[in-house]
């Protein structure tokens, strides 16, 4: 069995729940079925050109071809399915994790072999905290996604690209809506917020539209943000104004509240698996985000326009 010293990776905490395959299960059962779908029709239709017209064509071939291909992606992912995808993180055991890193490692190798010069990664602001040794939880979610994210940032760097770039993002706008609001299934179903953040916290919460602007001006002029790890936010808010605009797009103004958890409250939950008690190392996250550099390098979404642009998923996550 593999070990920390055997693969370079730091020491992790056990997996939180590691039977819960997260969203592996839809995307396999998806998959496979349009997969399938697909291996039938182009059936159908060479038995057709075969028995019934008496002529193949190029487009014929050119279909089988992209079938061919199709399954030997479908292969590949149902290899990732058993070694994790579609978990969450701290659900990953530590081979899985271990697998993960060696074909992340693969990827990049075969990037560099290939003459890739840029590599722009997107992780998390934790390792923004992890860095400077911010406290989190021994054995929590929230410490092995730091680590996770930090040994890819590792791994980029030890390849010698000749320009790379980290962009970590904070809290994600799109986690209040489906499927990600599963992970946080308190503020759809019951309309409260149990968190471990105060009322003061502002939270820098980021539109996943922005990281993609982010990552656009990276590539457009490397040499400037080479090097570079760049804490993202869209903006940031307070966590009941957060609530509360997110209620009111929801067209049940002032129905969704936030119950800040005391100081005794965590501790007496800090080995449990809920993300209430992880999201303690939130409340100093806008100390690692500089609005402003943000603002200069592209235009920012506030979360009112996120609602705006979103509001189907709105109306479709709290009907």
């Amino acid at each position: 069995m593999a070990d920390s010293q055997s693969t370079g990776m730091p020491m992790l905490p056990p997996p939180v729940n590691p039977s819960d395959r997260g969203r592996g299960p839809l995307i396999m059962g998806l998959t496979w079925t349009f997969s399938s779908l697909c291996v039938i029709i182009v059936a159908v239709r060479f038995w057709v050109r075969i028995a019934v017209t008496k002529l193949v064509s190029v487009e014929d071939w050119l279909m089988l071809t992209a079938v061919i291909l199709n399954l030997a992606c479908q292969s590949c992912l149902t290899v990732a399915y058993h070694w994790g995808f579609g978990k969450h993180d701290g659900d990953l055991t530590f081979n899985q994790l271990v697998k993960i890193s060696k074909w992340c490692q693969t990827i990049l190798d075969i990037a560099k072999e290939a003459g890739v010069k840029e590599v722009v990664a997107s992780t998390t602001l934790g390792v923004s905290q992890l860095d400077v040794n911010v406290r989190v939880y021994p054995g929590s979610f929230m410490e092995k996604h730091m680590i996770n994210k930090k040994s890819l940032e590792t791994a980029v760097e030890d390849r010698g690209f000749e320009h790379f770039t980290f962009l970590r993002p904070t809290f994600y706008m799109a986690n209040f809506l489906e499927p990600k609001v599963s992970r946080y299934a308190e503020v759809r179903d019951k309309r409260s917020w149990t968190t471990s953040m105060t009322p003061d916290t502002q939270l820098p919460i980021i539109d996943h539209v922005d990281i993609a602007k982010f990552a656009v001006a990276a590539f457009q002029d490397p040499g400037a943000f080479h090097g570079r790890a760049i804490g993202l936010a869209s903006e940031q808010m307070g966590i009941q104004d957060m609530l509360d605009l997110l209620a009111e797009a929801a067209g049940q103004p002032g129905s969704i509240r936030a119950i800040f958890m005391t100081d005794e409250e965590i501790e007496a939950q800090a080995n449990m698996s809920g993300f209430s008690n992880s999201h303690k190392v939130l409340r100093t996250a806008s100390d690692y985000v500089n609005m402003d550099e943000l603002r200069s390098i592209t235009p920012l979404t506030s979360f009112k326009e996120f609602l705006e642009r979103e509001k189907e998923a709105v109306k479709r996550t709290y009907h």
